[in-house]
């Protein structure tokens, strides 16, 4: 995969696709999986989900998890959630509008993985101490990136044929209390954080910004191609 994770990133395509549905944005990872184990260049999709939605990795498919994920199941149906299950691992993770989120399209060998998600983990509390919020990195038990205030970053990947895809969710600006009640990450009492309520500058936290500072914490070139109006990923 290249001398480091962060580097593979820099020399991927990314894409800016803008606030989707996050059921389309799954299929466009996927196809875009597809293209790097034909061999194209690998590929980066940043979006913003367009609603709530809470998706289910493998371990929910488990006896275990499904016991789990009961309570919180029948709450998003009550609050009108939908529920989708993808391919990577872990358990359940809430997405909601104000997340930036990073689906990875990447050359990468199953035992780099671990690497992968410390550097991707990295990246992304570089990007809250962009907006002066203090975060730690989690890559062993609880894992993700985590402020006093709660969960501020979730990962969760997919290997497959030498590819890796999926990635990882980043609160900028979200509704933290959309969270409360729900399993998240297997725990019940994890609680979500928004970037934008601890930031301690004035600079507008949005998942746009968010996604061009990740580019920056992994090493984008600044000679990347730049859409109509002059911006990262148009």
């Amino acid at each position: 995969m290249g001398s480091s994770p962060g580097g593979r990133c820099a020399d991927a395509d990314w894409q800016w696709l803008g606030r989707i549905p996050f059921a389309e944005a799954v299929l466009r990872n996927a196809e875009a999986a597809a293209a790097v184990r034909a061999g194209a260049r690998g590929r980066i999709l940043a979006f913003e989900p367009a609603a709530p939605v809470f998706t289910l990795g493998r371990r929910a498919a488990t006896e275990q998890g499904r016991a789990a994920l009961a309570p919180t199941l029948a709450a998003c149906t009550a609050r009108g959630v939908a529920c989708l299950a993808v391919d990577r691992g872990g358990l359940g993770t809430l997405h909601l509008p104000g997340q930036a989120v990073l689906f990875l399209a990447l050359p990468c060998q199953r035992e780099q993985l671990r690497d992968l998600v410390r550097e991707l983990l990295q990246a992304a509390a570089a990007v809250a101490a962009v907006w002066g919020v203090a975060a730690r990195v989690d890559d062993a038990v609880d894992v993700g990136l985590w402020s006093d205030a709660g969960k501020l970053a979730s990962i969760g990947l997919a290997h497959s044929a030498g590819v890796v895809s999926h990635g990882l969710a980043l609160n900028v600006a979200i509704d933290a209390g959309q969270g409360a009640g729900l399993t998240l990450c297997g725990r019940g009492d994890a609680g979500l954080a928004s970037l934008a309520a601890l930031a301690t500058c004035a600079n507008a936290a949005t998942p746009h910004a968010a996604v061009l500072a990740f580019a920056k914490a992994l090493a984008l070139p600044t000679t990347a191609p730049r859409g109509p109006s002059g911006l990262l990923f148009d």
